[in-house]
């Protein structure tokens, strides 16, 4: 029986990881060329294949948050939510709402020492919580990608430091990083403005960051960064009208 959205750990796992996580964060740095590599080189990309099909699978992106291996990514990055696009295909291969696209939850994790270079798939992690109303999901690494060695306690890896999101405001710069798997395949970087806030089910507090922030397929599970370089939320999607208009969500870290 394949997991479904409350695999293995309840969200609110998800939840107390994460701030728990932002309330040992360190001081925020200036934006300058060192934080640039250090932002870059936390920003991971994810392979995920779907079981009975190796020609098919899931390219995204996700935030390495601390040493021990935690990566914070979308759930559509490696499950199956429902969105029109990809349905009849995800079905066809006997995936349902729900479910992980491998029974196992596991993703191989390509890391970036240089951002000039292709990422090199490191790592294999495996999903931990996940929250499909959230559409987020934690994964840890678990082993190397082609080899039995055994990992260490604090892998050597590049983390983000996490920021207070519900203190962003509009007009606020923000960066994202990701794979956008657009011109290639090395980590890349937009910039602009949070443009607004989106509060989708109406209960008097914001959902989502509304941006300008170009974020195409393979940003979803990347990262969302102040000016400072911290991690305020998660690029996940994009709204776009009958007349072409279009703006890009970003689910705010807290």
């Amino acid at each position: 029986m394949r997991a479904k959205t409350h695999i293995t750990l309840a969200a609110t796992l998800l939840l107390s990881l994460v701030f728990g996580l932002i309330g040992s964060a360190r001081p925020a740095q200036a934006l300058d060329k060192t934080v640039r590599q250090q932002v870059l080189r936390a920003s991971v990309k994810l392979m995920t294949q779907f079981d009975g099909n190796k020609q098919a699978g899931s390219l995204c992106s996700g935030s390495m948050l601390n040493q021990e291996g935690y990566i914070l990514t979308n759930y559509h990055c490696v499950g199956y939510l429902t969105d029109g696009r990809r349905d009849r295909e995800l079905e066809a291969m006997g995936l349902r709402p729900g479910d992980l696209f491998n029974e196992q939850g596991i993703s191989v994790v390509a890391i970036t020492d240089d951002p000039r270079q292709l990422p090199k798939p490191t790592y294999v992690a495996q999903v931990l919580a996940g929250d499909s109303t959230l559409d987020l999901a934690v994964l840890k690494i678990v082993a190397y990608y082609n080899s039995r060695q055994k990992l260490p306690s604090s892998l050597p890896v590049v983390a983000f430091n996490l920021a207070d999101s519900d203190s962003v405001e509009t007009l606020d710069e923000v960066f994202v990083i990701g794979y956008p798997g657009i011109a290639g395949n090395s980590v890349t970087a937009t910039e602009g403005k949070i443009s607004g806030f989106l509060d989708e089910d109406e209960d008097g507090s914001f959902d989502w960051f509304k941006t300008d922030v170009l974020v195409n397929q393979g940003n979803s599970g990347g990262s969302a960064l102040n000016a400072d370089g911290e991690l305020i939320g998660i690029p996940t999607a994009r709204l776009q009208d009958q007349a072409g208009n279009v703006i890009y969500l970003i689910r705010p870290l807290n």
